[in-house]
């Protein structure tokens, strides 16, 4: 099979499992949003960013190792797999003892036992891990999502089902394990035919792949520090009601992110890798991915900013609506994270995981001190939006200078692709005020119509300036 061929039926794969995996997730968000309260989800958020800095430690980078590396034999692996047990079991400890200290930084009676019990994922997801970093590095992306598919359905019966007899904040807690085990499971079950771990242990072998997993995962806990460094000051500084508003914003414009990106980056990283040794090809993907990328977020992103009360009451309720002004500011914050996201995968696939790891913390350090200054100014959740937005604009330009640089990639066809999709942005904003302006319609009929002003117009568009890369998607899909 050609390596187009294979691009577009991995394309195929993981846009299917996206648009199944996002329909399920959108009603189960919409579904507890109506169920639950800002402070379970504020509740969830604190113990998801203390247990998001441990997570990286149980894989230590190996499985985005086994990926860029070109060839593995077994006995490498099975250092690697048992590797990842000792790891998980560690990471267990490590929480719990977390666990206990949190209660000196959230103002959250009993978090410490919350953490405790979410933490039981470190001993359940290593043993799986392996099977999915040599599921997607034969690219078996078809099989990828078919796990993903049936963990988001059985996830979403679990949770909405505690939600309804009144679990609260545990309907997240185990929704959260229950996943890791279905996934898990999956992994061991399909991707055993690819290996079965001998007892074999011997650090020597894979002092390379652990340098590089280092990397990657020193990399991965400053990203993710830097990904939460806003809610650790509003949990911290202004409670779990405010952390519930601006995670329920947060999470809304991530959505999209984590179910577009995924469709185009999963293939793309070990895609890079494979084709790392040519330069020219790997400056076309790196292309058409960052112009697929930008296409399918930019509308969604776009409607969030200009639609935040309209959204809000029609998903959440009016008890979120306090949270209007922070999804507008964020969505620009989401289209920023758009276009940056690609480059990562070029590091990684140039074997350069340590760029990444001081990128992310010179980043992390910045945006610490961007949003204490604005939450010095004003304690409000918009002023951390805005904090972030800022950010992104001064520091965005930098990140893509570095993947240029290190990368050899070419930006200057990008640019001009990104300037004329911005330019569809004027008369979008034109259109969607004159629906409220000119026509008086109730919130359904109201957004309907926003909605499918947005498609067809939007569609003309990409037809008129984007066929190719409208014609890929659609191949993609079919």
């Amino acid at each position: 099979m050609s390596l187009q061929s294979t691009l577009l039926k991995s394309l195929k794969w993981t846009t299917f499992d996206s648009i199944i995996t996002t329909f399920i997730q959108f009603l189960q968000n919409i579904i507890l949003a109506r169920l639950l309260t800002p402070d379970d989800f504020g509740t969830m958020a604190m113990i998801m960013v203390l247990l998001g800095f441990i997570h990286p430690l149980f894989d230590l980078g190996l499985g985005t190792a086994i990926i860029q590396s070109k060839k593995v034999d077994t006995k490498k692996l099975s250092t690697l797999y048992w590797l990842n047990i000792f790891l998980g079991f560690f990471c267990f400890l490590l929480a719990i003892f977390c666990a206990y200290y949190s209660r000196y930084f959230f103002d959250r009676p009993g978090l410490e036992r919350l953490i405790a019990l979410t933490s039981l994922i470190f001993l359940i997801a290593p043993w799986g891990s392996q099977y999915a970093a040599l599921i997607a590095k034969e690219l078996k992306f078809e099989l990828q999502a078919k796990i993903s598919i049936i963990c988001t359905l059985l996830v979403f019966l679990i949770s909405i089902g505690f939600a309804f007899i009144g679990a609260g904040i545990f309907a997240l807690i185990y929704a959260y394990l229950f996943r890791e085990l279905f996934n898990t499971s999956l992994n061991i079950y399909y991707g055993r035919c690819l290996h079965k771990p001998q007892f074999y242990f011997k650090l020597r072998d894979v002092t390379g792949m652990i340098r590089f997993g280092l990397f990657e995962t020193g990399s991965k806990i400053v990203n993710y520090f830097s990904a939460n460094i806003d809610k650790f000051l509003i949990g911290g500084l202004l409670g779990s009601h405010s952390l519930g508003l601006y995670t329920i914003a947060w999470n809304l414009v991530l959505f999209p992110l984590r179910k577009i990106n995924p469709i185009i980056t999963r293939v793309t990283f070990p895609l890079f890798s494979k084709i790392s040794y040519n330069q020219n090809l790997l400056n076309k993907y790196f292309q058409e991915t960052m112009i697929l990328l930008m296409i399918l977020s930019f509308p969604i992103l776009l409607f969030f900013a200009v639609n935040a009360k309209d959204i809000l009451l029609f998903l959440y309720g009016d008890q979120w609506l306090a949270s209007e002004e922070v999804l507008c500011i964020l969505a620009f914050v989401g289209l920023l994270k758009s276009f940056a996201n690609p480059g990562g995968s070029i590091l990684l696939s140039k074997g350069r995981a340590d760029i990444g790891f001081y990128w992310n913390i010179g980043w992390s350090i910045s945006l610490y001190v961007i949003i204490k200054l604005f939450l010095s100014v004003a304690p409000t959740i918009h002023a951390v939006a805005m904090a972030q937005l800022l950010a992104g604009f001064i520091l965005g330009p930098i990140w893509h200078l570095l993947i240029a640089y290190i990368g050899e990639i070419r930006y200057t066809q990008l640019l001009k692709q990104v300037f004329i999709l911005l330019i569809f942005a004027i008369p979008f904003i034109l259109l969607i005020q004159g629906v409220d302006n000119f026509l008086v319609l109730s919130l359904i009929p109201r957004l309907g119509v926003k909605i499918m002003a947005l498609g067809l117009s939007y569609c003309i568009f990409l037809f008129v300036f984007f066929r190719p890369h409208l014609h890929l998607l659609v191949k993609a899909i079919k």
